[in-house]
Formats: C-alpha cells, sequence, structure tokens
C-alpha cells in the first residue's frame, strides 16, 4: 500500500511536470528561431523603420539580441539600443535565464522520478503511457487559457509586463527608440500565436500517441 500511494505521487508530479517542460521548451525555441523573426520583419515592414540600415544589419542586430538572450553574447550594441532599452533587455534575459532553469530542471527531475517509477511499478511504460495522456490533456486544459490570452492579448500583454517588469521599464517611444520599431506589438502577437499552436498541436500528438499505444497494449492483452 505504502509503494502503491508513493507510485501514484510520483504519476501525479510527473503529469504536472509535462506541460512546465511542454511549454517552456516551446517558448525557448520558438523564442530563438531566427528564420520566424526574418519573415516577420519581412511581413510587418520592420525593415522599412530603419532607412538608414539595411536588412543585413538589422538582421544582425537581430542575432545579437537573440544570442544575449541566450547567454552567448555579453552585451548588445548600444549604437542602435539606448540605456533604458539595454535594462529591459537585461530584465528580459534574467526572465529567460528563469525559463531554461525551469525547463532543465524540469526534465532533470522528469527523468529522476520516472527511473524510482521504473523500479516501483512491474507495468513501467503503462504507467508512462498515463503520465503523457495525463500530461498532454492538462496541457490542452492549460492552454485554453492561452486561446484566452489570444483573445484579449492587448490587455494580457499589459498585465504580463506589469507582473515580471518594473513599471515604466518596459514603455517606449517609437519615435527615438529602436526596440519598439524592431519588434512592434504585432510582433510579439504572432510570436505568441505560434507559441500557443505549437503547444497545441504537440498537446494533441502525445495525446493521441499515448491513446495508441495502450488501445494497442490492451489489444495485446485481450489476445493472449
Amino acid at each position: 500500500m505504502k509503494y502503491f500511494i508513493f507510485s501514484f505521487l510520483i504519476i501525479i508530479f510527473l503529469i504536472i511536470l509535462f506541460p512546465i517542460i511542454l511549454v517552456s521548451d516551446s517558448l525557448e525555441k520558438t523564442t530563438f528561431d531566427e528564420s520566424f523573426y526574418v519573415a516577420q520583419f519581412n511581413e510587418l515592414g520592420v525593415y522599412d523603420n530603419f532607412p538608414d540600415n539595411d536588412q543585413v544589419s538589422i538582421n544582425l542586430i537581430n542575432t545579437q539580441v537573440i544570442t544575449y538572450l541566450k547567454g552567448s553574447n555579453p552585451a548588445l550594441p548600444r549604437s542602435f539600443f539606448n540605456q533604458k532599452e539595454i535594462d529591459h533587455m537585461l530584465d528580459v534575459k534574467v526572465l529567460f535565464n528563469k525559463l531554461f532553469a525551469l525547463k532543465y530542471g524540469g526534465v532533470a527531475l522528469f527523468v529522476i522520478l520516472s527511473a524510482i517509477l521504473y523500479f516501483l511499478k512491474p507495468n513501467f511504460f503503462k504507467s508512462l503511457n498515463g503520465v503523457f495522456l495525463g500530461g498532454s490533456i492538462l496541457t490542452l486544459i492549460l492552454i485554453a487559457a492561452g486561446f484566452f490570452m489570444l483573445v484579449n492579448f492587448d490587455s494580457s500583454f499589459t498585465k504580463f509586463h506589469n507582473v515580471f517588469f518594473e513599471e515604466g521599464s518596459w514603455t517606449f517611444d517609437a519615435d527615438s527608440e529602436n526596440i519598439v520599431n524592431l519588434y512592434p506589438f504585432q510582433f510579439f502577437l504572432n510570436i505568441f500565436q505560434r507559441i500557443v499552436i505549437i503547444i497545441f498541436l504537440n498537446s494533441i500528438i502525445f495525446m493521441m500517441l499515448s491513446l495508441f499505444f495502450i488501445r494497442s497494449n490492451n489489444l495485446a492483452k485481450n489476445r493472449i
């Protein structure tokens, strides 16, 4: 009975970890996809906002921003960003560092708990299928909030920044500061929409695979 309760708690915790890992991984991969930025810059006319810079220069600046947020680039170009913009990017970088810690810490914990479950449960793979199914369903429930945020993105965008950033540190003047011309509001709406869709599709894939393996296992048992 004691091992049953312990195994049950591990399964519940793994189910909770699943959306944390899936969401943080989708955020990281989408945010650092340079091809998406180039496509958005073309679609939103970002290059036209900088008549004194060619597309190659703007793409290079964007690459410097991405590598800075990743932690592989120590500084941002001061010839392009002012101090307030750089300070905000630092705040964003700190937020991404927390995201990385959440993702990789979650993955490590998932592996450790799965290993423990392997020794506790004779039908480990059946339990793991249940974890993926339960985690996918939980993610789909949570992603409903993402679709709601898309519908009310203006308000959600403001609330997000008010929660994670100091008041006044994330608002900029498009006439004198480059950051809002490089990354206009529509860009954030589009990238958030892409993240929500990717998480939704990945959840559906995991759920369908889990159901397939559970059904296959049940059919195999019925043939015996």
